[in-house]
């Protein structure tokens, strides 16, 4: 009896070493491997059948190095590099790239299913969670243009529907479809629609600036700070404005606008910015005299 427990009790201890050997896990990932060659990702993610998320980015961009420090860092977004290839496109130095994919905000990650085709992009900084939650409901099919197309066939008053979709329009710098879309909502809204009117105007406006039409993007300016002088977005047109009016070629106008800018909001983010092109305009002026 007590040479067969031995022996069962060796049986045991090795059915719990081969238990542990089995379950002991892999290496964990401590960084993502981005890929800098748009072309070599798009290969790779066609040969491992796995979609690929594009960063195109700007080195002076706050956003794109908070989305490095923050997002990108994190272990639950390091983890989806096992399922997906990451790359990331400096669109100063590969403008042929970013020029492909209408690449006009940043950062602006772009997200390519495994034959090359785009799923849909996010634009602007994205916390850990929301990265990871967007990433997977795109590639589920959920809340991308195309979703909301077909959601808006179904509802087509919709002005939230609308509102997106004319902010995905924008994002890929359909400038057009953009402008349409947000003319519904404009046409559409009410007062029970604040939020979206809102967004729609600025939308408009900032479209309107990015397809260089600066006379109407000014309009659209004036007219939002008409409507929602007491807006968080207030400080951002007060600043636009100005910058429309230098590309019309109106200095005196914009120079005074934007010093009045710094003395409203001296502790923008935009200061410096703000400051360098009243010294442009300033060796402007100088040069026209």
């Amino acid at each position: 009896m007590k040479k067969n427990r031995i022996i069962i009790t060796i049986i045991v201890l090795c059915a719990g070493l081969l238990i542990a050997t089995c379950d002991k896990p892999e290496k964990e990932l401590t960084n993502i491997e981005f890929l800098n060659d748009l072309e070599q990702a798009k290969s790779t993610a066609a040969a491992k059948g796995q979609p690929l998320v594009i960063e195109f980015y700007e080195q002076e961009c706050p956003w794109s190095k908070l989305l490095d420090d923050s997002t990108f860092s994190h272990k639950i977004v390091i983890g989806m590099s096992e399922h997906m290839v990451f790359a990331k496109i400096d669109a100063d130095e590969d403008t042929i790239s970013a020029r492909h994919f209408n690449v006009s905000f940043f950062p602006t990650i772009v997200v390519v299913n495994s034959d090359g085709n785009e799923v849909d992009r996010l634009v602007g900084y994205y916390p850990p969670a929301d990265f990871f939650n967007e990433i997977q409901l795109y590639l589920q099919g959920n809340e991308t243009l195309e979703d909301y197309q077909t959601r808006l066939a179904d509802e087509p008053d919709n002005v939230d529907f609308h509102l997106i979709i004319a902010e995905k329009h924008k994002h890929r710098s359909s400038w057009d479809q953009a402008l349409e879309y947000y003319g519904n909502v404009l046409k559409l809204g009410s007062e029970d629609y604040r939020f979206a009117m809102e967004t729609a105007l600025l939308g408009t406006a900032d479209t309107q600036c990015e397809k260089g039409d600066f006379s109407a993007a000014l309009a659209s300016y004036t007219r939002f700070m008409e409507l929602y002088p007491q807006s968080d977005k207030a400080e951002d047109v007060a600043r636009k404005i100005p910058y429309c009016l230098a590309k019309m070629g109106d200095y005196d106008r914009a120079g005074e606008l934007f010093r009045e800018y710094l003395l409203d909001y001296p502790g923008s983010e935009y200061a410096d910015w703000v400051q360098g092109k009243i010294d442009n305009l300033k060796k402007v002026s100088l040069e026209g005299n």
